[in-house]
């Protein structure tokens, strides 16, 4: 199978994007590694998810959690960045996507900063700390 080097960037905590690549070599904790160390976290405790550059803006991030789901990544990479092979063993003339980037961010992050939603748009009471301050009685 052939290398390849796929374009990345990894979302920081003001907004700003961080932007790397890895091989289609890597491991899942080389990979846990190379995103933790660009946000500033430990990986052992990163939830890792990405989107595609091209996704819509809705689209929910995929996580990658286990080796199997690191390898359907890999193989969906090699699909986008990796022009396919004719019959006669050339490559194709047909080039990989422009501009592709995968993006990372830490799923635990994205929940500490929203809180989890109930069915009907409102926060959950469980998952979002609420503070209450009363005020001051007279006497």
């Amino acid at each position: 199978m052939q290398v390849f080097k796929i374009p990345c960037a990894m979302r920081k905590l003001d907004g700003s994007y961080s932007p790397f690549s890895i091989n289609s070599t890597t491991t899942l904790n080389d990979l846990c590694d190379a995103v933790g160390e660009k946000l500033g976290q430990h990986p052992n405790i990163l939830q890792l998810q990405y989107k595609l550059s091209k996704d819509k803006v809705k689209a929910p991030a995929t996580s990658i959690e286990d080796n199997i789901e690191l390898e359907i990544f890999l193989v969906r990479m090699r699909a986008l960045i990796v022009p396919p092979c004719l019959a006669n063993g050339m490559l194709s003339k047909c080039g990989p996507l422009k501009n592709l980037m995968v993006c990372f961010k830490d799923g635990t992050m994205e929940e500490k900063k929203t809180g989890k939603m109930d069915g009907k748009g409102k926060k959950n009471p469980s998952s979002a700390t609420a503070l209450a301050i009363e005020p001051l009685k007279k006497e």
